[in-house]
């Protein structure tokens, strides 16, 4: 098990974790949604290849329409 936070909350997750994982684990629709990795943007089509790696940090951004 490793340790990361997600947007400053501490979570322990298995090894051999990618993004595509985290953002599973917590139930979010991926449509509009934006994640960043020790403050470096990961596209969405590479969540399912960045691998994460303990203490890593995730942002987590979900778009909201308003006006």
């Amino acid at each position: 098990m490793i340790i990361i936070k997600i947007n400053g909350e501490t979570r322990e997750i298995a090894d051999d974790s990618f993004v595509s994982g985290a953002i599973e684990s917590l139930k979010i629709a991926s449509n509009g949604v934006a994640v960043a990795v020790n403050k470096k943007i990961v596209t969405k089509s590479e969540w399912e290849t960045t691998s994460l790696q303990n203490h890593d940090e995730i942002l987590i951004i979900k778009a909201t329409q308003g006006g």
